[in-house]
């Protein structure tokens, strides 16, 4: 599969982010690739929605909720917060 295109399950990519899968399973260069579906139903339905009204915009979206970090291609603002 050498510089293949692989477009990766919902369940491969949970066992990735969850760090059950290392990285050289996949070939170094190949280019890994996930679903519309999988970002779906990796993120929760609100959340899905809120990246999605970010791409539809062309916005980079602020927030503190660091699983929007997961969503390839999605550019994710934080800001400070006061800890009191």
């Amino acid at each position: 599969m050498s510089g293949s295109r692989l477009l990766l399950d919902t369940n491969v990519v949970l066992y990735v982010l969850g760090g059950r899968i290392a990285e050289p399973a996949f070939e170094q260069g190949a280019d890994l690739m996930v679903s519309f579906v999988t970002e779906l139903e990796v993120l929760r339905l609100p959340d899905a929605l809120i990246a999605a009204t970010a791409f539809e915009r062309s916005a980079i979206l602020v927030t503190n909720d660091s699983d929007f970090r997961k969503v390839p291609g999605l550019t994710v603002g934080a800001v400070p917060v006061i800890r009191g």
